[in-house]
């Protein structure tokens, strides 16, 4: 059984606990999962916990647990946080499904045929997630495709070829994507024109952890060692 479940932060006492009830067309467990991180938003006075499911996304209240909204997307496996911006949630469906969708968070009920503004396919991965730009989405897929779209359409409007295969999340400082493949590989690219590729950095070992910025100095873990590159403390 899947659920999901509000605890108090000081006490740990169990606020509410809801059951996902999804039908996901099947009794095979591995066709159930999903590991996305919830998002909570704002939206026209109303919060809300957005919480992806494989099959579906829900949105809750996060005070009382009630279902707000549901939008039944398909896809398995789903890791990337929802994001929200321009009024749209914007979700990765990962293996399957509608692979990447912008839905209005605007509405009650199953909004599945009401709320999506837009559905794209390209260059959509299933385990990195998105990076808002303004009014830009870049994505990077499995096989290292990275793509621009418009936030607000979903038109397409880049895509460029990266070399290697992509697990970690591509990252943003300081007006640029810092995006690693799984073969070691730390492509740079401008965040003003995401089609520029500035440098490329070689590390042994291949990273599969997103890269994390702090002190002006940039953190990369490979397989097996952690990285440090700035200047010193």
């Amino acid at each position: 059984m899947q659920y999901v479940v509000a605890l108090d932060k000081t006490t740990g006492k169990t606020m509410w606990r809801k059951d996902r009830n999804i039908d996901y067309g099947t009794t095979d467990g591995d066709a159930k999962k999903a590991y996305p991180t919830a998002t909570v938003i704002r939206s026209q006075g109303r919060e809300q916990v957005i919480i992806p499911s494989a099959g579906a996304t829900i949105a809750y209240d996060p005070t009382s647990g009630e279902e707000l909204w549901r939008v039944r997307h398909g896809g398995m496996n789903a890791s990337a946080r929802p994001l929200f911006a321009h009024g749209l949630v914007y979700i990765n469906t990962a293996a399957g499904g509608m692979k990447f969708l912008a839905v209005r968070p605007d509405g009650i009920g199953d909004v599945t045929g009401t709320q999506i503004a837009w559905k794209s396919s390209q260059g959509t991965g299933s385990r990195s997630s998105q990076l808002l730009l303004g009014e830009k989405l870049f994505l990077i897929g499995d096989a290292g495709t990275a793509s621009v779209l418009d936030a607000v359409s979903g038109k397409a409007l880049s895509q460029k070829r990266l070399s290697g295969e992509f697990s970690a999340s591509p990252i943003l400082a300081d007006g640029r994507i810092y995006a690693s493949n799984q073969g070691g590989d730390t492509f740079v690219l401008s965040a003003s024109d995401p089609s520029t590729v500035l440098a490329t950095n070689t590390l042994d070992d291949g990273c599969m952890a997103s890269p994390a910025i702090f002190d002006a100095a940039i953190y990369l873990r490979t397989k097996t060692h952690l990285y440090r590159l700035g200047n010193r403390p």
